[in-house]
């Protein structure tokens, strides 16, 4: 009965489709890629032997390792000791005295975690559609930042309404024991109100009530406990099992939402009502601050501790409230609850979740635990080389996760920097000389630096990719959240600071410039500015959606020249000195040449170089390839894109033929524009696949003589080069058709199709 009524707002999300996956039989691919996805370095578990291990010798172990573990999913066969884990006792304080000052950490067999994390892999894809928005842990997609800044955002709200009928509350509960406490016949009833097929479920079950904890003490194992209920932290299946429980809690007042007796708090007019924020166990309550609001949520809570047998510690549970309400409300509503008053809630996910008037003091502790881990090599003994990497692996990543939300004052962030430096140069003497400047060690390895982080620059780029997946991300609740408040009608690159702004809005936009500099748009519908509308209606111009890389050109560079073979790395070279020569040819008034005409020179040139540098004899040249006709019932297009007229016009051509060699279609035109033969080509190629699909040809093979092209059409990955749209409209046409295969031919495949062009 009890159940009942925390299931009732559960719905059913699963239909055939999305169930299929889960009577599937598990396969040897699901099995190796689990494993191939742990970490290296896990501390063993009974079987003694870390991840490492069968990752180095799985040609080794591959067929014993999957045969047991299939046969465990499969067939729900559990080997002998297969679930044991060991529990070891972390100090977490310096000289603890009592048990309760020990972390117990669960150390599983290694087999077992790869069985338990292909059944993670199987149930994560689908997390997204089952987890209310409100909770971000452990959800693809979702990141902790995600509530770090809707709690700052609705506090900021609370905290600066002053005026108003209504009052709201902010409670943030502490769950003791939250994973020791989920009864498993609880998980049992979620899994199946979920619609999980019933062997799946089983499965599950299995991993979870087959466990035997083994104690080790001094490096000997000893005692053995069968657990009756709770989930095993360190289980790979732990998050996501946790978070369907927790889902309950959800439901629930997502039912009391419908229900209208427990209303959330929206930021602004047409900002989505929020009622309450879930990472994990971490949770935050947020409602009307009034006897009859108080009383359902306390019905909630109380139904929500009956079902899974969750036990909220009201010690560490605390209530704040809007500025607006009245003293004697505050502390008549908290005793309502029985849990502690607080003016605000200062921390949330360890990170500020309201902003002072001092930003320094807000984030002052960074500065004290940077100044404790220095302090405490200091004593030691390291060289330069043992300092430049505990700076770069432990002293600059203290400050990122709060970077991730705010920009933190630069006076701030030269203390950070000052620390760092004189622990760089510190070499037991009072007085020491620093005999870099801290910009020059922060400069790639390439460039004669250390690669340390700049700090400031480092906060900009992080709150730049926050700004990001806002742009990228709108359907998340924090952008629809942020949306609705600072630029509802806007384009987030034109939105304001608006009126009595959050610290965590400022920080973000403060990032707006650099992720507009390194954006490149796409011509588009023009739908973002009027004027652009006007334009674009009166013309007749045909265009092509071509991007660019998003960095500078000598970073581009540099990296271009780092990932470049041999033959390539002459091949640029020579570019450059054609280039240098072209030059000095205009400089002279004896020659003009486009920059086709250089690329074409400096290629011909270094032919001739390696010729002339190559003593062998060259080989008798073979019977040059020509065209070979497709299978029946198989449609063949050949394509190919020039540079004609000095570089101003790009040539397409496109020509088919069916399996004997009857030309169906063939087109060739000219498209006054500048552009590279790669770009030639890859207009021709889509040319050719458009010409495909309105003929609705099913069966198709697309011939170039461009290989670069060829194996980027050919490939699985997003393409990453300056032609991507170009590349996605070819591959997103392709897949209205059967069958579609990029074929590489050799220039003198395509000779007739040229001398069209030409």
């Amino acid at each position: 009965m009890i159940f009942s009524v925390a299931s009732r707002p559960f719905q059913s999300w699963w239909t055939q489709i999305w169930q299929k996956p889960y009577n599937n039989r598990f396969s040897e691919d699901e099995v190796t890629k689990a494993l191939f996805h742990m970490s290296l370095l896990k501390s063993p578990g009974p079987d003694g032997v870390p991840p490492i291990f069968f990752h180095k010798f799985w040609h080794v172990v591959k067929s014993d390792v999957v045969a047991c573990v299939l046969k465990f999913l499969n067939h729900c066969i559990l080997p002998p000791s297969f679930n044991d884990t060991n529990i070891v006792l972390i100090p977490k304080y310096k000289n603890p005295e009592t048990l309760a000052q020990f972390l117990p950490i669960s150390l599983c067999n290694v087999v077992y975690k790869i069985a338990s994390k292909t059944i993670a892999n199987r149930l994560k894809p689908w997390l997204d559609s089952i987890i209310s928005p409100s909770q971000s842990a452990f959800v693809p997609g979702c990141l902790i930042t995600n509530n770090v800044l809707l709690a700052f955002e609705i506090n900021h709200y609370l905290n600066t309404r002053t005026k108003g009928r209504k009052h709201f509350m902010n409670l943030k509960l502490d769950i003791s024991k939250a994973y020791d406490r989920v009864e498993w016949s609880f998980l049992r009833r979620v899994l199946g109100k979920l619609d999980f097929p019933c062997s799946f479920i089983e499965l599950i079950m299995l991993c979870i009530t087959s466990v035997k904890y083994l104690f080790v003490l001094s490096s000997t194992q000893f005692g053995s406990i069968s657990p009756h209920r709770g989930l095993r932290q360190g289980d790979p299946l732990l998050p996501y099992l946790f978070l369907l429980c927790t889902e309950s809690l959800s439901s629930l007042f997502r039912a009391a939402d419908e229900r209208g007796t427990i209303s959330g708090v929206a930021v602004c007019w047409g900002a989505p009502k929020i009622s309450h924020l879930l990472f994990a166990d971490d949770t935050m309550i947020f409602c009307l601050a009034n006897p009859t609001t108080v009383k359902h949520v306390r019905r909630t809570l109380e139904t929500y501790k009956k079902v899974p047998d969750q036990e909220i510690n009201l010690s560490k549970s605390s209530a704040a409230f809007s500025r607006n309400t009245l003293a004697d409300t505050r502390a008549l509503l908290a005793a309502e609850l029985c849990i502690r008053l607080e003016n605000k809630h200062e921390v949330y996910l360890g990170l500020p979740a309201i902003a002072f008037r001092s930003k320094r003091a807000l984030f002052a502790h960074l500065k004290d635990k940077i100044w404790k881990r220095i302090h405490g090599w200091h004593e030691r003994t390291l060289s330069q080389a043992g300092k430049a990497c505990l700076i770069q692996a432990v002293v600059q990543t203290i400050p990122s996760y709060a970077m991730f939300c705010f920009r933190l004052p630069k006076t701030l962030v030269k203390e950070f920097q000052s620390l760092t430096t004189d622990f760089f140069w510190h070499d037991g003497e009072r007085k020491h000389i620093h005999w870099l400047a801290w910009d020059k060690l922060c400069s790639s390895k390439l460039e004669g630096g250390l690669g340390f982080r700049n700090l400031e620059a480092f906060n900009l780029a992080l709150l730049a990719k926050q700004l990001w997946r806002l742009l990228t991300r709108q359907e998340c609740l924090v952008s629809k959240v942020l949306k609705a408040k600072y630029f509802p009608r806007h384009h987030l690159f034109e939105a304001q600071a608006g009126v009595r702004p959050s610290f965590t809005w400022r920080s973000i936009i403060a990032a707006r410039n650099l992720l507009w500099s390194g954006c490149r748009g796409r011509i588009g519908s023009g739908h973002l500015c009027s004027f652009a509308r006007q334009v674009w209606a009166c013309s007749n111009f045909r265009w092509f959606n071509i991007g660019a890389p998003a960095s500078s050109v000598e970073d581009w560079f540099r990296s271009i020249l780092l990932k470049l073979q041999p033959t390539e790395f002459d091949l640029v070279l020579m570019v450059c000195w054609a280039v240098w020569w072209s030059k000095n040819l205009k400089t002279l008034n004896k020659a003009f040449l486009f920059p086709q005409q250089t690329v074409d020179f400096a290629r011909s040139y270094l032919l001739a170089f390696e010729s002339t540098c190559s003593s062998q004899v060259p080989r008798r040249l073979g019977q040059s390839p020509s065209w070979s006709p497709p299978h029946s019932d198989a449609i063949k297009i050949n394509f190919d894109g020039l540079i004609l007229d000095g570089g101003t016009t790009l040539g397409i051509g496109v020509v088919t033929r069916d399996s004997s060699g009857m030309i169906l279609f063939w087109q060739s035109f000219r498209l006054p524009r500048r552009g590279t033969t790669i770009v030639a080509e890859a207009l021709a190629a889509r040319e050719a696949i458009k010409l495909a699909v309105r003929q609705s040809w099913q069966q198709v093979r697309l011939e170039g003589d461009c290989v670069t092209l060829m194996n980027k059409l050919s490939a699985s990955a997003m393409d990453q080069s300056f032609i991507r749209p170009l590349i996605f409209d070819i591959k997103t046409l392709a897949l209205t058709l059967n069958s579609v295969s990029f074929l590489f031919v050799p220039h003198s495949g395509n000779r007739q199709l040229t001398a069209w062009l030409i």
